[in-house]
């Protein structure tokens, strides 16, 4: 497939890398040298310098060719122009990046197709929706549904109040039975999938797979608390705070959100008023409006402003001031994740990388179904649909060969959600969910087919 990208930013970035890696033939164009240049040593594409809304740089990129265009720039208006220069030259397919959430809402009076465009992704729809189910699951730090829910991954941090360090995985799945796998640890900068004889240590972060409803069964038996949330500080007035806003008043009994900017205030206000949000006017810094805020008594905080640093200090301030909810921080640069999880705060949210997740899972056909990047990038969840062509058929787990760093956590059935052991046999028409690190994800896909 030869697919061109449009913007060489962080989700640009990761699209080419991704797609090269698979042996895809990746173009990827844009205005600035710099960014270019952060892609030419390495990763195996043509790049192009200039501007993918000039019909004659098309032509030098041979756009009738191209069986996908993803335009990815930081502007929703040339993301639109070029998904409409690709429809003229009837690429087949055509994916915008779009901020705006009316223009990316499914029904949006105006239909993407009027724009030339297939499927819109938006940055800023994908974090709401992900500190949403964050939210709703209190005492995860990474959650991830797969199977329209049937299936959830639960990032936990393994706390002090957890008398979970200290034993091993066999003791572990022993005293917690039931259908549930632990199917990775991340210790520090390195995640790896335990064995029986591994021992859980204090600040892990573990990975299981489960039914949603066994995963918050299992829950607290590893984080410090578990406690329902109630209430909800936001920090960021705009339009994805706003839409975070709204969805929580159907969950929760009191949201406050703090916007530094009148203009924005007001428009909070006005949008939200009706819905029972309490909007204020002020800083995230400022202690006393949080107080005013009822910071010391909210459950979560969530800093989703576009400053990385006043959403951290805002985050800091809760750990100081309330009693021991959730902050949950959104970023841009994925270099704070690190400084976040120095001071306990684990909940960090990448937009463009959860837009990057998103159309990988859009892009994949045939046997493999979806992709899910974990946060550290050093692993994947990748759910295949098996056929008749498939390898490891009616075969023993325990007797098939995997690719070192990959393991079968989930197996759905029909309807019936199976956590296999090693005496499962997978069958034609299974939907297997794996963990794979990152340097086996392209053995695996020829395996899983």
């Amino acid at each position: 497939m030869r697919v061109l990208i449009a913007g060489a930013g962080t989700i640009g970035y990761h699209l080419a890398r991704s797609l090269a890696a698979e042996g895809q033939d990746v173009v990827v164009i844009d205005p600035r040298s710099e960014r270019l240049g952060q892609l030419e040593n390495s990763i195996d594409c043509q790049l192009i310098h200039g501007r993918a809304t000039s019909p004659t740089l098309l032509e030098q990129a041979n756009i009738r060719s191209v069986d996908l265009v993803i335009a990815v720039t930081e502007s929703d208006s040339t993301n639109m122009a070029i998904c409409r220069l690709a429809d003229f030259y009837r690429v087949p397919e055509k994916m915008a990046r779009v901020r705006d959430l009316e223009l990316a809402h499914p029904d949006c009076i105006v239909p993407s197709e009027h724009f030339g465009i297939d499927h819109i992704i938006s940055p800023e729809l994908l974090t709401v929706e992900h500190i949403e189910r964050l939210v709703l699951s209190s005492g995860a730090s990474e959650a991830l549904d797969f199977e329209h829910g049937r299936i959830a991954l639960r990032g936990l941090v393994v706390g002090e109040d957890s008398d979970m360090a200290g034993e091993t995985i066999a003791a572990i799945k022993q005293r917690i039975p039931g259908a549930w796998l632990l199917a990775a640890i991340r210790r520090g900068q390195r995640m790896f999938i335990p064995s029986g004889t591994d021992t859980l240590r204090l600040g892990d972060t573990v990975y299981i797979i489960a039914s949603p409803q066994v995963a918050e069964r299992i829950l607290p038996a590893f984080v410090d608390s578990v406690r329902e949330v109630r209430s909800a500080l936001i920090f960021g007035g705009g339009v994805a705070g706003r839409e975070l806003a709204r969805r929580l008043t159907g969950h929760l009994r009191r949201v406050v959100l703090i916007e530094p900017d009148e203009g924005l205030a007001q428009l909070a206000a006005e949008e939200l008023d009706s819905l029972g949000v309490e909007v204020l006017h002020g800083s995230a810094l400022d202690e006393d409006l949080l107080l005013r805020g009822g910071i010391d008594r909210a459950d979560a905080f969530v800093g989703i402003s576009r400053s990385d640093e006043n959403n951290f200090m805002g985050a800091l301030l809760f750990r100081k001031l309330g009693t021991g909810g959730t902050p949950i921080v959104v970023i841009s640069q994925p270099h704070y994740v690190e400084v976040l999880e120095s001071v306990d705060i684990d909940l960090a949210i990448n937009p463009r990388l959860l837009a990057v997740n998103a159309i990988l899972r859009h892009l994949r056909g045939g046997a493999l179904l979806s992709v899910a990047r974990l946060r550290d990038e050093d692993a994947e969840i990748v759910e295949f649909k098996l056929s008749r062509r498939c390898p490891v058929l009616n075969i023993p787990l325990k007797d098939v060969s995997l690719p070192r760093g990959s393991l079968i956590t989930a197996v759905l059935r029909g309807h019936d959600l199976h956590i296999p052991d090693g005496a499962f046999r997978l069958q034609h028409d299974d939907r297997v969910l794996l963990f794979v690190e990152t340097s086996s994800s392209t053995a695996i896909r020829g395996i899983m087919r």
